[in-house]
């Protein structure tokens, strides 16, 4: 908003203030999903069913096991723990007591 007339800024000021083009910016807000982010959007949906299915006890590992059988898709320990992350999935564990 800008102070002096409480009005929003228009693009072209917030793009000469970014020192971007106007160009850039439409391109960027017109952009296409990669296949690898529609990849990655399937992944975190099978795992979020997966994971509400079986009350979030599936780590990283076991995660890995079923996506690479049971889909298309063949992940790795790293892809599946940044995808969780991303999607805000955590395992549950349960403590030991000693």
């Amino acid at each position: 908003m800008n102070p002096d007339s409480a009005k929003p800024y228009g693009i072209s000021t917030a793009c000469r203030a970014l020192d971007i083009s106007r160009a850039a910016y439409y391109k960027w807000l017109n952009r296409k999903p990669t296949i690898h982010q529609l990849e990655n959007q399937a992944i975190l949906e099978y795992i979020i069913e997966l994971e509400e299915n079986n009350h979030y006890i599936f780590g990283v590992k076991r995660l890995v096991t079923y996506i690479n059988v049971e889909t298309p898709y063949h992940v790795s320990h790293g892809r599946v723990r940044r995808i969780m992350r991303k999607g805000h999935i955590r395992a549950s564990y349960s403590r030991r007591e000693a």
